[in-house]
């Protein structure tokens, strides 16, 4: 590739959360980033901007895909390293995730079968 446009949005770069926001939107849009990856990266501008649909709006997703990705942080610490390990698929992962954390277990062995 010889030449490469990049547009410098210099309101959002003005802080470190919104470098990060911007590096997030980049990647979200350009690379296969890992779904553990997407939800621990929208942490923060959740708590930024006060709402998965703001964050939403932004990324442009929807919040049910902002909704689904912070879904998979409620997983249990065993349940997330079978998703990353690729033992426990994401979407059946997702919904587990809403669940209280003493039935997510139960769950996840349903699934696997």
């Amino acid at each position: 590739m010889a030449e490469l446009q990049i547009d410098v949005n210099e309101d959002l770069a003005a802080s470190a959360a919104g470098m990060l926001e911007g590096a997030l939107i980049a990647n979200i849009h350009r690379v296969e980033v890992p779904p553990l990856d997407q939800a621990k990266a929208i942490q923060e501008p959740v708590g930024v901007h006060g709402s998965q649909g703001k964050v939403a709006k932004r990324l442009g997703k929807t919040a049910a895909w902002v909704s689904q990705r912070l879904a998979l942080l409620e997983l249990t610490p065993e349940l997330l390293d079978k998703v990353e390990a690729g033992e426990l698929m994401v979407e059946p992962a997702r919904r587990i995730g809403r669940l209280p954390k003493e039935q997510q277990a139960a769950a996840a062995e349903t699934v696997s079968r």
